[in-house]
Parts: C-alpha cells; structure tokens; sequence
C-alpha cells in the first residue's frame, strides 16, 4: 500500500519537535503527516495550507482497496499510534480532505493540546468531515483552553468544530462561536452538526 504524502514533512517511525514556527500556503495533501510517530509543536501557526482540488478530485476515484491515508486528512495527518502535543499554536484558513486541521486515526494515536486557536478552516470529503478535527477509528483527542470560531464543512456527515467516529474526545474550558456544517454538493447530507458531531 502506498503512504500518505505532504508538503513540509512525511514522519514514519520518526519523532520531531516543532516551535516557534510559520507553515504558510502550503499545498499538498498534508503539511504534515505522522505514522507510528510522536510529535511536540508549539508556539506555530499554520495559515491558509490546502489541499489541492486536483488531489482533492483524484482521492475521490481512488478504489476501497486502496491505503486509506492517500484520501484523507488535514493540515496535520496522525496514523497508526502516533502521538502528539501541541501547546499555545494556530490553525486558520486552511483547507483539508476530512479536516481543516487535524486528522486523527487509529487506536493508540493521541492528540492532547491546550491554548490552540482553530479559526475559519474548512473541509468537503464528501463522507465526513471537520472543519478543525477529525478523530475516527479508535483514536482519542484530549483539549484544553481552545476555541474554535467560523469553521466549516460540507460532507453528507458533517461537524463545524469537531467530528468523531469511534473514537474519544475530552473537552475543557473550550468556546465554539459560528461553525457550520452544510450538505456536500456531490453526497447528499445524512446529518451534521454545526459544533460537535459524534457517531
């Protein structure tokens, strides 16, 4: 099966710290992406990354048989245990797959964050979709004095803020001010929320 690919750094059995830093108008499926990895940023802002529309149309052909991290993820992609920290950072204005920020897969990955900000970032995968975070199939996210403002998604399961599929999300001292979810123009809409959606 092939590996996800990304615009700044592809991480596999790998750790890496990130602070004091500026990741601006990348374009690729990820900016970063995190396989069996840990990863620690802080004190970063991610601005107005996106995927492109031609990956974005080609992941959409892509058969079921196919690595599911070539046809999901956001501005940051976690797979398969990988673990990370993320402390006093930004995400706003950029564009993702499934989630406008973070993308967090499988059992054993982990995010735990505080004081992030997540402002006007957007998703349209046409099966579900955050405009910040995307947590599925076991995974768990645990934040902290954050707050999320004017994110958006377009998916036939959608979630403004937060979308989480078989997965675990603790929340603390966290404000949600005007996300939306809409219908994707391509898949029709089952259901979405505009803050938090759980399935």
């Amino acid at each position: 099966a092939g590996f996800a690919s990304a615009s700044v750094a592809v991480l596999k059995d790998s750790s890496m710290t990130v602070a004091g830093s500026w990741f601006e108008d990348n374009v690729g499926q990820s900016a970063i992406v995190a396989s069996s990895s840990t990863l620690d940023i802080a004190h970063t802002a991610f601005d107005g990354n996106a995927d492109s529309s031609e990956q974005m149309v080609g992941r959409r052909r892509l058969s079921e048989g196919v690595d599911p991290t070539i046809r999901q993820g956001g501005t940051i992609s976690l797979w398969a245990g990988s673990v990370a920290t993320l402390a006093h950072s930004s995400f706003a204005s950029n564009g993702g797959w499934s989630a406008g920020a973070l993308f967090v897969a499988d059992e054993g990955t982990t995010v735990s964050f505080e004081h992030l900000t997540f402002t006007g970032n957007q998703a349209s995968s046409p099966d579900s979709a955050a405009g910040a975070i995307h947590v599925s199939g076991g995974a768990a996210v645990v934040g902290a004095h954050s707050t999320f403002v004017e994110n958006a998604a377009a998916s036939q399961w959608a979630a403004g803020a937060i979308y989480a599929n078989s997965a675990t999300v603790t929340l603390s001292d966290a404000v949600f001010t005007g996300n939306r979810a809409a219908a994707h123009a391509a898949a029709g809409s089952h259901a979405g929320s505009g803050a938090l959606y759980a399935d």
